[in-house]
């Protein structure tokens, strides 16, 4: 998901989320994010940042299921 940065549409996206039946433990959501994005509230959710990338900009998480 790529949504307008600094505006927690990401938490929302994933709140919505992570009930869904389509969401398994294999599953892997993208999130792009500015660099000031904080994602301390995951684990709160059920979720686990797998992989992050750090670009000039903004990152690149990789976000499954704890």
């Amino acid at each position: 998901m790529d949504p307008p940065y600094n505006k927690l549409i990401e938490k929302q996206v994933l709140e919505a989320l992570k009930n869904k039946s389509y969401i398994r433990d294999d599953t892997v959501i993208i999130v792009e994010a500015s660099l000031e994005t904080e994602f301390e509230y995951l684990s709160n959710l059920g979720y686990t940042i797998t992989k992050e990338k750090i670009y000039k900009t903004n990152k690149h998480l990789f976000i499954k299921k704890a």
